[in-house]
């Protein structure tokens, strides 16, 4: 089942501009957005998910009702672990 993907207008603010065209293609793996790969669920936090991209961590979540991906933030690794965890 495809999913289609939202962006929040904010998520690549903080992205150098030479990463985002790698990211960009990157982000298109998330049609199928359940974990397996560089995908995973981050723990301790409900339906929010993690897409692995270098050293940088794609935050989303999953509505299973309409079908969508809203991807909310693209931060660095370190970044994601100081807000999640590990």
């Amino acid at each position: 089942m495809t999913f289609k993907i939202l962006i929040h207008k904010n998520a690549f603010s903080s992205v150098p501009n030479e990463r985002k065209t790698q990211i960009k293609k990157a982000i298109i793996e998330l049609s199928d957005p359940l974990p397996g790969g560089n995908k995973g669920e981050i723990k301790g936090k409900s339906n929010v998910y993690r897409l692995k991209i270098g050293t940088y961590r794609v935050i989303y979540k999953i509505d299973f009702d309409s079908h969508e991906v809203l991807i909310t933030e693209i931060i660095t690794a370190e970044q994601a672990h100081k807000k999640y965890g590990r």
